[in-house]
């Protein structure tokens, strides 16, 4: 990935909000050539409309930025543009940028804690697959034994749905299991070999049995019953996984 460039962002920002000053100009001026007497009268009187659109090009600068720098530096942590916007508010006023305010703020409050953030997030979307499982005392604990069976877990996936909790949870699960039973740094582990098997199927393709390239899981098989089976390559490595799947999450586990 290419590395986001910090300079020159915040010098076009401001030769944008400048555009406001040179147009409140350009309207006192003609305005006292022409005897106009009230600024707001003169036919360049569009500052407003002018602050409006830097104010636009200021959000979608923010959210640039917050993007680029997110997908670089914590990858797996979600990053809210619109809170870093108000905190830019808050410290530089309304149209008020700084890139390296939105850097260290990124440095700080995320990147410093990215191992155990990314390990929370992944854990947190990875867990949209349990089944929910209701007693006569409302909803109860899925066991170990309820999701493990043989060398697979027993999950839930709604396939067709628009609704994107699936589909991040079988992106988590690869990484969660990568993360589990290889180790791998939580900030930095990627997969998403299963989400994108379903991305572009139709009707009855959803619902086969397809194989994985991959070391830890040999295949996975989508039901209309919003049933999905994870099948790894042997009932050791679903186990393992399975167990931290179950595990009441601190940040002290990692």
């Amino acid at each position: 990935m290419r590395e986001v460039n910090l300079n020159g962002i915040e010098e076009k920002y401001n030769q944008v909000k400048a555009f406001m000053g040179t147009l409140g100009q350009i309207n006192h001026d003609f305005n006292t050539e022409q005897g106009i007497t009230e600024d707001y009268l003169g036919p360049f009187n569009q500052r407003h409309e002018l602050e409006r659109l830097v104010a636009d090009v200021r959000k979608n600068l923010i959210s640039f930025l917050v993007e680029k720098l997110n997908a670089q530096l914590c990858p797996n942590v979600t990053i809210n543009a619109s809170d870093i916007e108000k905190q830019l508010t808050e410290k530089f006023g309304e149209l008020g940028f700084s890139a390296d305010f939105i850097h260290h703020h990124i440095q700080a409050n995320f990147v410093t804690r990215s191992a155990t953030l990314s390990y929370e997030e992944i854990l947190t979307k990875a867990k949209y697959l349990l089944p929910s499982l209701w007693d006569n005392h409302g909803r109860r604990k899925l066991t170990l034994d309820e999701l493990v069976k043989g060398r697979k877990l027993v999950l839930n996936a709604f396939i067709e749905s628009c609704y994107p909790n699936s589909r991040e949870g079988l992106t988590a699960l690869e990484k969660f299991a990568k993360i589990v039973l290889d180790d791998e740094d939580p900030t930095r582990v990627s997969s998403d070999e299963i989400s994108t098997i379903y991305w572009h199927k139709r009707g009855d393709d959803y619902y086969r049995t397809y194989e994985l390239q991959d070391k830890n899981i040999d295949k996975v098989r989508a039901y209309k019953n919003n049933k999905f089976l994870i099948y790894f390559k042997d009932e050791e490595k679903a186990r393992k996984v399975a167990t931290a799947l179950l595990e009441e999450h601190t940040t002290e586990n990692r």
